[in-house]
């Protein structure tokens, strides 16, 4: 399988449903809304999937309406709002997420959060944006969940950078797994997994793959 064309093909393909089930959407959302602060945790993970597909319809009330939610004193309900923007190009993210930092900020656990939404961003996550997010005040090098909040989820939730075709991506994991082996190796060998998967991979994809451990 070519990973980045699956998840644009899939990203098409629920953005197309979405536009389709868009009146059953907003008509489920309303009724979530109206009992918000009763919702149980079947409700919020449902809550956080229409959210998800109404923004991918495009509409700007959509945004609007993600913004809104990220900015809930419930942390869920908040994430369902983030996770939902931050698959969009929407300017809208970009305050939510700044939003989100500046409420956090003094909180390193939560901040672990705010640095995977930035890293697994498909419109926002480069490996240059991953690198300038490692140089952020509240990210500590040697904290081995903040390293995983953005190296492994960038290879494991960022498809779109990680398996970018001149396999820039594999390259970058490797460089800072290279890196990270010589202070922590245990941290290294989680985060080096998903580079060892070539074998799910097509010719092309595997000898980029294998270039970028053997190098």
């Amino acid at each position: 399988p070519d990973p980045y064309i699956i998840w644009e093909k899939r990203h098409k393909m629920t953005a197309a449903l979405s536009k389709g089930l868009n009146d059953t959407i907003i008509a489920a959302l309303n009724k979530l809304q109206k009992r918000q602060s009763k919702l149980d945790a079947a409700d919020r993970a449902f809550y956080s999937r229409l959210m998800m597909m109404y923004v991918m319809t495009g509409a700007d009330e959509a945004a609007e309406l993600a913004f809104k939610l990220a900015g809930d004193k419930n942390m869920t309900l908040s994430d369902a709002g983030l996770s939902a923007l931050n698959q969009s190009k929407n300017e809208l993210r970009n305050q939510a997420l700044e939003a989100f930092e500046k409420r956090w900020s003094d909180n390193p656990l939560v901040m672990e959060k705010w640095f995977m939404y930035q890293s697994s961003a498909p419109y926002v996550s480069t490996p240059e944006h991953c690198d300038e997010l490692m140089q952020h005040p509240c990210f500590d090098a040697n904290n081995p969940n903040q390293l995983r909040s953005v190296l492994s989820v960038f290879a494991g939730m960022n498809t779109a950078h990680f398996h970018a075709a001149d396999g820039s991506g594999y390259l970058y994991l490797a460089r800072h797994i290279a890196d990270i082996d010589a202070r922590n190796p245990q941290v290294a060998a989680r985060i080096v997994l998903p580079l060892t998967r070539f074998s799910l991979y097509n010719e092309e994809r595997q000898a980029m793959m294998k270039g970028a451990l053997v190098r």
